[in-house]
């Protein structure tokens, strides 16, 4: 099953089989796809939508109350303009992107180098709630997405389990304030994750990605109460370049309404190691095994040492 622009639709519902075939499927054509009659509820998703709209609607010195007592720890909030995605890239001399953000983990505290410490609003009541919540919920989801990646990887459960019982995960809310000329909303790039689900509201034609077959860029519009997975970075080592991180951007058209849209950032144990599972090796593995910090630190250098 697929949308009219020829993404995949996964349906949850569907034999655990028949998921894992049509998930192998879509990560080795595009590395994206829907999600349907998966598990996090529509009254839940309604709920974080409402109190990420209460918190952006906050006086700035409200929110900038939520800024991280250390800019390192990414938590919090971070102010319109004030994160440049094309650097984390690569790529220098792009603008920063014109979007503001409030990022969370893991509500229970994790002894891994890449826990850090939430910081929460305290003008509303519900806010922090809804977002453990979703959390929660979403955290689930990525625990039955990895075990429908194993069956698709001939690779046992235990393997991702046991390699995400640290891992903090990330959520980032971002807000894109309504815009009168067309422009870029958030630079081309790809996750330095295993996966990411995305939860986006109903603007259609912001969120694109890349089709590696044709190179087109397509449009990701959003399914009734679903979700959208794109895979990372990770993935597509782990699997030899047989599945395929997805590149996406957001764009803007003129006279572009606010947008909103909530990343989960599906990570991995600091010290798990990836490297090319067994049934992708082929020829011979193209990466060497690396820790997933390792992995995470040698991106995080293009922000120092970025080509032009």
């Amino acid at each position: 099953m697929k949308d009219s622009n020829g993404i995949a639709i996964i349906d949850l519902s569907l034999s655990p089989a028949e998921v894992a075939r049509d998930i192998a499927q879509a990560c080795e054509s595009s590395g994206c796809f829907h999600l349907i009659n998966h598990t996090v509820s529509p009254t839940l998703l309604a709920d974080v939508m409402k109190e990420m709209d209460n918190f952006f609607k906050l006086p700035l010195a409200a929110k900038e109350a939520c800024l991280p007592s250390n800019p390192t720890d990414d938590r919090g909030y971070s102010a319109f303009a004030s994160q440049n995605v094309a650097a984390f890239m690569g790529r220098r001399h792009e603008p920063n992107d014109p979007v503001e953000k409030f990022a969370f983990s893991n509500p229970s505290p994790t002894l891994d180098v890449h826990a850090r410490p939430n910081v929460w609003p305290t003008q509303l009541p519900n806010f922090r709630c809804a977002m453990e919540n979703y959390y929660s919920a979403v955290k689930e989801l990525s625990k039955k997405l990895f075990d429908s990646f194993a069956l698709a990887l001939n690779v046992d459960t235990e393997y991702f389990l046991s390699r995400t019982t640290t891992s903090p995960d990330s959520v980032k809310l971002n807000y894109y304030p309504a815009m009168h000329e067309a422009a870029g909303r958030f630079a081309e790039h790809t996750d330095s994750v295993p996966f990411t689900i995305l939860l986006m509201d109903s603007s259609p034609n912001s969120l694109k990605i890349r089709m590696p077959a044709t190179q087109e860029w397509i449009s990701v519009n959003p399914q009734p109460n679903g979700l959208f997975v794109n895979l990372g970075d990770v993935l597509q080592r782990w699997t030899n370049d047989k599945w395929v991180a997805t590149p996406h951007r957001v764009d803007g058209q003129a006279n572009a309404v606010a947008r909103k849209s909530i990343a989960f950032f599906v990570m991995l144990n600091g010290s798990a190691v990836i490297e090319c599972f067994p049934s992708c090796v082929g020829n011979g593995a193209k990466y060497k095994p690396i820790s997933f910090h390792g992995f995470v630190q040698e991106k995080m250098k293009r922000l120092t040492f970025g080509s032009d």
